[in-house]
């Protein structure tokens, strides 16, 4: 068995939603050793096992059997999606049709280009965040795509411009503070900004 958790038969999932793979008998409580695993794998999630078991105080084995269960449980996944270094950015106001804010809401999810929707209050229905690999392709994708659909009656968008904090930088806080330390990596305290430029991709 690799010592590498993102080596572990994990798949990447971009824009999907988390698989549940739920046995309905199971018993899916988390206890603080779970947690303390996620809060170590956010920590530091390409590190051996032998390292996240040192920062728990367990041994390798019992560390990479954790996270298996967790993983078979639906608990705990690994996702991707693209930040603010690799893709343009923005947040698409959308107004919908009345009785179509459901249908609408599950097609913006099902987009792997959109990362998160939200229902809104005020003048939109839902806030949904994109990725786009530039300007015009982000043009394209929400009036050609998300303008497209069934139920949207207009859409407004706002670039992202300067990111604050984003998921990956959410941690469980469950670890001891010796657990950190055996897991911790200079980190830049510099704000990212956003890109709105071209980029050329492998």
């Amino acid at each position: 068995m690799t010592e590498v958790p993102g080596e572990l038969q994990e798949s990447i999932l971009k824009g999907e939603a988390a698989p549940d793979f739920r046995d309905p008998g199971a018993d899916v409580r988390f206890s603080e050793l779970d947690l303390a695993l996620v809060d170590a794998l956010q920590a530091a999630p390409r590190a051996p096992w032998s390292r996240i078991g040192r920062a728990l105080g367990v041994d390798a084995t019992t560390a990479a059997r954790r996270w298996e269960r967790l993983r078979a449980n639906g608990l705990a996944w690994v996702t991707a999606y693209d930040a603010a270094k690799s893709s343009t950015v923005a947040y698409v106001e959308v107004r919908c049709r009345p009785r179509a804010l459901e249908s609408v809401g599950t097609a913006l999810a099902d987009m792997p280009w959109v990362f998160s929707v939200d229902e809104a209050t005020g003048d939109f229905d839902l806030l949904a965040s994109v990725a786009a690999a530039d300007l015009p392709a982000l043009g394209r994708s929400v009036h050609g795509l998300i303008g497209g659909l069934d139920g949207v009656r207009s859409t407004r968008t706002r670039l992202g411009i300067t990111l604050y904090s984003e998921g990956g930088d959410w941690r469980m806080r469950a670890m001891e503070p010796a657990g950190h330390a055996e897991l911790s990596t200079p980190r830049t305290s510099r704000r990212t900004v956003y890109s709105a430029q071209m980029h050329h991709r492998p």
